[in-house]
This record gives C-alpha cells, sequence and structure tokens, in this order.
C-alpha cells in the first residue's frame, strides 16, 4: 500500500511549519508530506508542533485520502509514536516487554519499556483503581456508570465514550458504535470475549472506533471473529484471536475505509486466517503468530496492505505466511519462518513489494500458483536459506518481479540465484564481496526457467 499522509491549511493565511524545516502550507492549501517524513516520524512532529493546529482546526490531516477527525489524528499519531519505539530483533520470541505489552501495560514509551500500548488517562485510571463488570465512561464527564453486559454498555454509548471492562469472559457479539472505545483494561491474559454463539462474528467495528486488550475466540464457521465495516477508520490494539475451527477467520477488513492493527496476533488454536483484507486499505504493524496451526497469516483478497515489522514463526503451523490474491501488499521488516510457503501468489492481479525481510526455513519462499503469469513481485534486499522458487517458466520469463537477496545468515545452506546475478565492479575487475565471501563465476549454479539445475559452468 501507498501509504499517504496529507496536511490541509483550512486558514486564510500561510502556515510555517518548523518541525518540517520551516516548510510552508499555502493559504487554503495542501501539502502532501508521504515523500520526506516516514509513518514514524509523523507521531514525533505531531507531538512537537501539529497537535496544536488541528486542535485548533488551522490544519486537518489526510490519511490514505480519508480526512481524519481531531480524535482519529491523535489515535494514528500515538499508533505511530510507538512504532517508532519499536525495536525488532531476530529473535521470535516475545520479550518480558512485549509479554507485558500484550497484557496491558499502559503509559508513555520509555527506555525501561518501550512497549507501552496506550496512553489514555480513563485506560491508566482503570487500571489504577481495578475495576470489575463493565463500565461506561461519558466523553465529556469522565463519570462511570456500570452495566450488566457488553452490549448494553455499546448501546448506551455515544461518540468519544469509553467502555471499560473488567478481567473475565464474556459470552457476547458486540458492534461497537462509531467514535467509541471498547477496551479490556487488564488485556487479553484476563478479558475474553467467546461470542454468544460458536458461530457469527464476535465484534464488529463501525467507523472511528477502537478495539484493545481482549482475547477474542474465533467462530467455527467462515468469518471473521472481529470484522471492521466502515468507510473511515479503525483501530485494533492488543488483541489476540484464539482458533476454535478449521474455517474461522481472526481479524478482517471488510469496509472501505482504514484499518490499522497493532501488537495483535494469535494464540493457539485452529484456523483458517489470521489476519485477512477483502477491501479497503489495512495497516498491519509489529504482529505475529504466537502459536496454533492455521491455513495463512495474512490473506489479501482485495485492496491495499501495508505490513511492518511481523514475525510469523515460533511454535506455531501455517500453510501460507501471505497469500495474495487480487491485492497489493508492501511490507518491511517481515520474518517469514517455517512455512509451506512463505508468500502464495494465486491470481495476475497481486502485486506484492517485500523489503528488508527473511524467508528462512520454508518449503518455499516463493510459490506462484501455475496460472498465474504476470503477477508484479519485487523482493528486495531479503535473507533466504536458499532461492526456493516455486513458479512456471511463463511467469519467470514475462512477468515483472525483481529478486535480489542478501545473505547475513552464517553457516546456513549457501543460496541460488534465479536471473541476472551482478556484483562488483567489472570495468575495474575487483572482486566483490557478497553473503558469505566472495563472489566469483566459478561455483555459480544457473536455473533454467523450470528452476532446475542448468549445466555447470565456470
Amino acid at each position: 500500500m501507498a501509504t499517504s499522509l496529507v496536511l490541509n491549511n483550512t486558514t486564510g493565511s500561510d502556515i510555517i511549519l518548523n518541525s518540517l524545516g520551516g516548510i510552508n502550507i499555502p493559504l487554503s492549501g495542501s501539502l502532501d508530506i508521504t515523500s520526506f517524513v516516514s509513518l514514524e516520524e509523523f507521531g514525533l512532529v505531531y507531538e512537537d508542533e501539529l497537535q496544536a493546529l488541528v486542535t485548533s482546526g488551522d490544519i486537518t490531516v489526510d490519511f490514505n485520502a480519508v480526512t481524519l477527525s481531531l480524535a482519529q489524528t491523535d489515535e494514528l499519531a500515538e499508533v505511530f509514536t510507538q512504532y517508532e519505539h519499536t525495536t525488532v530483533v531476530d529473535d521470535p520470541h516475545p520479550t518480558p516487554d512485549e509479554l507485558d505489552a500484550l497484557a496491558g501495560t499502559f503509559g508513555v514509551p520509555n527506555a525501561s519499556n518501550p512497549y507501552v500500548t496506550d496512553q489514555d488517562p480513563r485506560v491508566v485510571s482503570a487500571l489504577t483503581n481495578p475495576i470489575e463488570g463493565v463500565w461506561k465512561y461519558d466523553t465529556t464527564t469522565g463519570v462511570p456508570t456500570e452495566y450488566n453486559t457488553i452490549t448494553d454498555a455499546l448501546a448506551a454509548a455515544s461518540a468519544g465514550d469509553f467502555v471499560a471492562v473488567g478481567p473475565g469472559t464474556y459470552a457476547e457479539s458486540v458492534t461497537i458504535p462509531a467514535g467509541v472505545t471498547l477496551v479490556g483494561v487488564h488485556g487479553p491474559n484476563a478479558t475474553k470475549l467467546t461470542g454468544s454463539a460458536a458461530t457469527g462474528t464476535r465484534v464488529t467495528l463501525s467507523d472511528s472506533s477502537s478495539l484493545r486488550g481482549f482475547l477474542v475466540v474465533m467462530p467455527t464457521d467462515a468469518v471473521p471473529a472481529i470484522s471492521h465495516i466502515g468507510s473511515t477508520i479503525s483501530f485494533v490494539r492488543t488483541v489476540l484471536v484464539q482458533g476454535a475451527g478449521a474455517s474461522g477467520i481472526g481479524i478482517s477488513n471488510d469496509g472501505t475505509g482504514v484499518m490499522v492493527v497493532e501488537f495483535s496476533g494469535a494464540l493457539g488454536g485452529v484456523g483458517d486466517a489470521v489476519f485477512q483484507a477483502n477491501s479497503g486499505e489495512s495497516v498491519l504493524i509489529n504482529a505475529g503468530v504466537i502459536a496454533g496451526t492455521f491455513n495463512t497469516f495474512f490473506e489479501a483478497n482485495g485492496g491495499s496492505s501495508d505490513l511492518s515489522n511481523l514475525v510469523i514463526t515460533g511454535s506455531s503451523t501455517l500453510t501460507d505466511g501471505l497469500l495474495v490474491d487480487a491485492a497489493t501488499v508492501t511490507s518491511n521488516n517481515l520474518s517469514l519462518i517455517n512455512c509451506t510457503n512463505a508468500v502464495h501468489i494465486t491470481s495476475d492481479s497481486a502485486n506484492v513489494e517485500l523489503r528488508s525481510c527473511t524467508l528462512n526455513g520454508n518449503t518455499n519462499d516463493l510459490l506462484v500458483d501455475p496460472v498465474v503469469t504476470s503477477a508484479i513481485v519485487h523482493f528486495i534486499s531479503c535473507e533466504a536459506d536458499e532461492n526456493k522458487i516455486s513458479a512456471s517458466g511463463t511467469w519467470l520469463e514475462s512477468a515483472n518481479h525483481v529478486l535480489t537477496y542478501q545473505d547475513k545468515t552464517t553457516g546456513d545452506p549457501a543460496f541460488k540465484v534465479w536471473g541476472e546475478l551482478h556484483v562488483g565492479h567489472p570495468e575495474s575487475g575487483q572482486d566483490s564481496s557478497y553473503g558469505e565471501g566472495k563472489a566469483f563465476t566459478r561455483g555459480i549454479v544457473v536455473f533454467t526457467t523450470d528452476n532446475t539445475a542448468g549445466p555447470a559452468s565456470d
């Protein structure tokens, strides 16, 4: 997904942004900052200068062509400020800080714990004064009202309200109204949502709504446990899903808007797909599979998706790490390990770009279905044990693809490169270091288009 950030000047005079080097937004004009401000940098710039301008109404923010409200902009900036504080490590197992974050640690990111997940003072208050049951906090007064069920509290909630849920198991299926936040204040380890029946969606997200801190049991039928149906934006944070049947789906974007999912993943059980993108635009940050058996981790059937800092490995069993049909997917820092197929392409309409990704221990690093002849696949600076590509000669010869690998892991099997390998500077005749040693023409294995080794060559 080509993520877009645009600032709109609603005033009748120019606005100078000092935190962006004195750049000017002309009166009643707009400025696309996508090319020079990363998502994580946006969170910091917002804290430094933009928040006051957005609060006053002098500037509005468009995220992927959706004009955000003040609350939505605050939420987006908070997500990407925390993204900036995230450390990506090779070890796929959660650190103690990460486990604390999944359990619902709240506060301001700091050196001792960069994984805190929320700064809402009402959440802090609820944690300071532990609650039992279900409470709704009014958006203006902050006064809590207790309800018998989550359903009752959400029915009474208005945009901006906050529903806090204490520890326990809740056999309910709910819809979060527009602008409302639903939080399990003690995190997914203590707060479980099982649905009102074995089948059917458990949580439906409306526009500008947010879900945090729950373990949600996936349905036994082929529908998502959590579904975004809106046309603007929604947030899912520190949420785990647990499989309950081979057909179940975890978290799905089924709307036309943007769905942002952070610090979430699968915790055991059996299911079809952990994440699914059917339409709209999906942003998935800091997610993974802790355990379980699933057909697919991320299934992109439509729309566009941006994936960052995902780990798909551990004690999980996965057929496809990333399955892409008629959709666009871009990813950075994606680890696909011990899958049957790390990346599986099923449609000519697929458009995939992976950068700085690790593909190790998979049966196939890339599987392109035989019927696919023109899907776009770009692997840029991706690490692999071997270049394991299963694709037809037609796709290899004619499709738009770029496959470049780097090998940073010492002692693993040498990998093979399909296509042209350019190293060093031929005009000056020097050797070039490539991966685990120097690269020479002697010893390079050349493949034919059917992925079998060609004749030996010096």
